[in-house]
């Protein structure tokens, strides 16, 4: 991620479908909080929510209607 300058990277299940977000943050967290090694620590201890797609043929009204979708969603929880 460092070498890449990417923050953000998303977690993929073995049919290769989106199951949630991982972050440079959430990687410092788990670290700071867990008292073990990052190499110690699966993603899956990591791992930030739920996530939520759009197909690349959505225009942009599309993507945002569902990143509101996704914020009310975790006012919710």
């Amino acid at each position: 991620m460092w070498d890449s300058d990417c923050g953000t990277l998303p977690v993929l299940s073995a049919q290769g479908k989106v199951m949630g977000m991982i972050t440079d943050r959430d990687i410092c967290m788990a670290t700071a909080t867990k008292n073990r090694p990052p190499s110690e620590i699966t993603v899956w201890e990591t791992v930030s929510g739920k996530a939520y797609t759009c197909r690349m043929s959505d225009d942009v009204h599309t993507a945002m209607d569902i990143m509101k979708r996704s914020e009310s969603d975790a006012f919710q929880s």
